[in-house]
């Protein structure tokens, strides 16, 4: 296994990646709770992950790291993916993120899975303030 940044051609094997493991995960599956079957909520998964991953991509590419099987080193296989944002890198803007495909949630997975998932994302980001309180970065 060797890590290294991610290429930017795999980008959609890192959000297959990141669906596959989080798939049974609370959070996801109350997310997604009204919706479609498992095969369903594996491919919107698999689409939001590949817009976050897109977005840091393109804003803080440093922060994405994969794992290659170099068992046959002219062939890398991609098989495990992290994000390691550090606290003094900003975040994602509202913009950014409606650029990327925000504003299809709705159409995709319907609207009360949206705002399910804009709530779990305001709770994830108040207990980092909370975590941070008022720093710029975790010392």
């Amino acid at each position: 296994m060797q890590y290294e940044s991610l290429r930017k051609g795999d980008i959609g094997k890192a959000a297959r990646v990141c669906a596959e493991a989080m798939m049974d995960v609370h959070s996801y599956r109350d997310i997604y709770l009204d919706t479609g079957d498992d095969a369903w909520r594996l491919r919107e998964l698999e689409w939001l992950f590949n817009a976050n991953i897109y977005l840091n991509y393109y804003k803080n590419p440093s922060v994405l790291r994969a794992g290659y099987d170099m068992s046959d080193p002219s062939n890398p296989q991609l098989v495990s993916f992290f994000m390691f944002v550090p606290s003094n890198i900003a975040g994602i803007s509202l913009w950014e993120k409606i650029s990327a495909g925000l504003l299809l949630i709705p159409f995709r997975v319907g609207w009360s899975a949206m705002m399910r998932l804009l709530d779990t994302d305001a709770y994830y980001q108040q207990a980092f303030h909370e975590l941070m309180k008022g720093r710029a970065y975790i010392e």
